[in-house]
């Protein structure tokens, strides 16, 4: 499983793909970036450092481009190569869909850290590391500025900085990964167009949803950090929990699992590589 997973960042190295789906990653992480950088300049503060990321996982349009970033980061799932079929005679197929579905996991959590990182560096310069808040992002979060507002201050009262952050990565991740699954089983069993286009819709209704913050079965209102209460593991007034929020993708990829290790089970691998009968 880990041979196979790697073999598919072995792909990564010039691919045009990955290149411009990490290049939609730091344009995402930079937009709101470069903006609080300003703000702060005008106070005379630095902000912390995990701020811009924080800020940015939770603003609607920066996570929906930073999403569509990780769909064309895993747009050919399930990562079928010509060599597949080799794979899957020397592993079988469950260690072959175990070691892609990790490798899916681990791109997404690289593609959160792309990000992070990318926000950081750039705001570095006028940025400290300490463990606490910062003037600048307070005044966003509570009074707001002509073109940034932070909506939810329960998150300063209740969290720290490096606990948003690893909250904001986590439901990110989570989000991106079952996104993945659903465009990898999709993939598998029919048409790419229906994967995209099911994915797209799956994503669309849920940025619907997001303003009211009830989730259903649409995840993108349970990625975001400011839909959230802190204080209850399940849902508080118009709030989501926390808890609530990973149970729910948890559920999903554990079903979304065992219907792609079902359906692999009934796929014909060599036609989904492009194999011809004479190969």
């Amino acid at each position: 499983m880990c041979k196979v997973c790697f073999w598919g960042f072995r792909s990564w190295r010039g691919n045009p793909r990955i290149i411009a789906a990490i290049a939609v990653c730091i344009l995402a992480a930079l937009f709101h970036t470069v903006e609080m950088g300003r703000f702060a300049a005008q106070t005379g503060e630095d902000l912390q450092v995990l701020e811009p990321y924080i800020f940015n996982t939770s603003d609607h349009a920066m996570a929906t481009l930073s999403f569509l970033g990780v769909i064309l980061l895993l747009a050919d799932a399930p990562f079928t190569e010509q060599s597949a079929t080799y794979a899957l005679i020397r592993i079988g197929r469950r260690a072959w869909v175990g070691g892609k579905l990790l490798y899916m996991l681990l791109a997404c959590v690289i593609y959160a850290l792309v990000g992070m990182a990318a926000a950081g560096l750039w705001a570095a310069p006028r940025a400290f590391a300490g463990n606490i808040w910062s003037f600048p992002f307070y005044q966003i979060s509570f009074y707001g500025t002509p073109t940034m507002a932070f909506e939810n201050t329960a998150i300063l009262k209740s969290l720290s900085p490096v606990g948003a952050a690893l909250l904001a990565m986590l439901l990110t991740v989570l989000y991106h990964f079952t996104a993945g699954l659903f465009l990898f089983l999709l993939n598998l069993t029919g048409s790419r167009v229906v994967g995209f286009a099911f994915v797209g819709a799956w994503h669309c209704l849920g940025y619907l949803w997001a303003p009211l913050k009830v989730g259903v079965l649409f995840g993108f209102p349970h990625s975001l950090l400011k839909t959230h209460s802190f204080s209850a593991f399940w849902r508080e007034g118009n709030m989501l929990g926390i808890g609530e929020s990973v149970l729910m993708f948890l559920l999903m990829i554990l079903t979304l699992m065992i219907c792609i290790f079902h359906s692999v089970r009934r796929t014909d691998l060599k036609i989904t590589v492009g194999e011809t009968d004479n190969e």
